[in-house]
């Protein structure tokens, strides 16, 4: 008779360790020090403008002003404040949206240009 492994014995694959990389540190030179820190501090710049109010936004950030968008396309339960409070919910603004979007897609805005001579007769017909 066979004898079988015991199951806590063995190994799985889970529980096996990853094997760990060491990193070196990267040795630049100074042109690309200088690019690496031009380009952190655009990005740092570019963050701290995206954070601030916009008029544009009805003076909220860009992030506030996403959300705000967001919960009014989509139909989001709110919590209640008060217990007398009633919840509501519409999702006909996103449908709204849609509509107005493949209506918008279904004009024909080719150019069309005519013209006249000195008598209105129309040319090149």
């Amino acid at each position: 008779m066979a004898k079988l492994k015991d199951p806590i014995s063995t190994k799985s694959s889970v529980l096996e360790k990853a094997p760990t990389e060491v990193t070196k540190n990267l040795l630049y030179s100074d042109e690309e020090n200088l690019y690496i820190s031009n380009l952190q501090r655009k990005l740092e710049n570019a963050r701290t403008i995206r954070s601030q109010p916009f008029e544009e936004f009805d003076n909220m950030t860009y992030l506030d002003y996403w959300w705000t968008n967001e919960r009014g396309a989509n139909t989001v339960v709110q919590f209640r404040k008060n217990k007398g409070d009633i919840n509501f919910q519409t999702g006909t603004l996103r449908t709204k949206m849609f509509a107005f979007l493949s209506s918008f897609q279904a004009l024909n805005l080719q150019a069309d240009i005519t013209a006249y001579n000195r008598n209105d007769i129309l040319l090149n017909t």
